[in-house]
């Protein structure tokens, strides 16, 4: 070891290269695959050259981490305004394959841990840069699942520093950002009902050596953070550290919108030691990454709120997204006719309609490929339906600003 660091000390000028984007999702693969999420992620080497353009983009203009770009601008280009919007951004790097550099960042993490990411593409060098949102494509399981970060058997930090802006999940929920457990992740998947009908968190509970351990919980739906959590998704956060070296045992219920009764995920997990302290005791942060960009297809109607990432970094600002109007005709109890009048920009895209019943769970009921800006749609969909939530969404080497999204009123009948 000692020879190694003076060898290195002895040739500053040579650096080592960064891992590339196979081996940064070769890791991230791993990673999933460790705590019993499924992996084997699929490259897209086009989305891998977006994020390289983009964070090309980030170097010319500065260095600072921003998930937009600006036309004019130097480096700017299509497929790099795209995976700005479409990744988690960090001005760090992926070094090894156990240092995940989001581990830190609980919104950029699940983004990265969703069961349903199927490809993604990514650029580490000048800084991280991992596509989430447009690979969410993997098919859904037989029945309902529960799917966890950490995953039965493994062993995580007893104790967490969390590092996002414009916010953390913890401030928002009244935490402190330091001090304390490791967050705990569930991702509910559903059978059926598409992006719009994820399970949403019933209870949560964290039992160690003493008993019943303090702990905070939150999902999807929250208002304040949800929109940059993949649908499904909760947070289970204990208030104190846990115990280095005690086995604590999790439980989860979750309840999807096409599910008859509740899901419950139990499983066990430990807590390693607790991480060393810099002089002074603190903690060495990763580098924190840059806001979480909006959902292309937000949960909820209402805008999205913002993301998260680095503290340093200026909130990431989403445009307005075209819109999508239309017109409703009842033609039987579960029978409707839709007119939609779309935007130029989502030509040779795909559109979705998703029910939202009276519950206020939402079905997925259509998808189209855009062919004219006028589009007829004959839809059968479920009682109680009382609005239509119909959306667009970008394609690689496109405007990102080109998603559109409306909501239709159904007429009672």
């Amino acid at each position: 070891m000692l020879a190694l660091v003076v060898l290195v000390l002895a040739s500053p000028a040579r650096a080592l290269a960064a891992p590339d984007s196979g081996t940064v999702l070769s890791w991230l693969s791993g990673q999933r695959e460790r705590n019993g999420i499924p992996g084997a992620l699929a490259e897209r080497t086009d989305w891998s050259g977006a994020c390289a353009a983009h964070m090309s983009y980030v170097a010319l203009n500065g260095g600072v981490l921003t998930h937009q770009e600006v036309a004019g601008q130097p480096g700017y280009s299509a497929a790099g305004a795209w995976a700005g919007t479409n990744s988690v951004l960090s001005t760090g790097t992926w070094t090894t394959a156990d240092h995940d550099p989001f581990e830190n960042a609980p919104i950029h993490l699940a983004q990265m841990l969703a069961p349903a990411l199927a490809e993604s593409g990514a650029s580490n060098g000048s800084g991280l840069c991992i596509t989430t949102w447009p690979g969410y494509d993997r098919p859904a399981p037989a029945a309902t699942a529960i799917y966890t970060y950490p995953g039965p058997g493994t062993t995580i930090y007893p104790v967490q520093n969390v590092r996002e802006s414009p916010f953390t999940p913890q401030a928002k929920l009244g935490l402190s950002e330091n001090g304390n457990g490791p967050t705990i992740y569930a991702f509910g998947v559903a059978a059926s009902g598409g992006y719009l009908a994820q399970p949403k968190l019933v209870t949560a509970s964290l039992t160690g050596p003493a008993g019943a351990v303090p702990v905070i919980t939150a999902d999807w739906t929250n208002p304040d953070f949800g929109p940059g959590l993949p649908p499904g998704t909760a947070l289970v956060i204990p208030t104190v550290p846990l115990q280095s070296g005690a086995t604590y045992s999790a439980q989860v219920t979750m309840r999807a919108a096409s599910d008859a009764q509740d899901v419950t995920r139990t499983w066990s997990f430990a807590a390693g030691a607790t991480p060393q302290a810099l002089p002074g005791g603190v903690l060495p942060p990763d580098p924190a990454p840059a806001p979480v960009p909006a959902p292309p297809a937000p949960p909820v109607a209402a805008p999205a709120a913002p993301g998260a990432g680095d503290a340093a970094t200026t909130q990431n600002v989403v445009a307005p997204s075209p819109r999508i109007s239309g017109t409703i005709r009842r033609l039987g109890p579960r029978r409707l006719r839709v007119r939609l009048t779309l935007p130029r920009t989502s030509l040779g895209l795909t559109v979705r309609v998703a029910a939202v019943v009276t519950r206020g769970h939402s079905v997925e009921v259509a998808t189209r490929r855009v062919r004219s800006t006028s589009a007829i749609l004959h839809l059968r969909v479920p009682r109680g339906t009382t609005a239509l939530l119909v959306r667009v969404r970008a394609a690689p080497g496109t405007d990102p600003t080109a998603i559109a999204r409306g909501r239709l009123t159904v007429p009672a009948g």
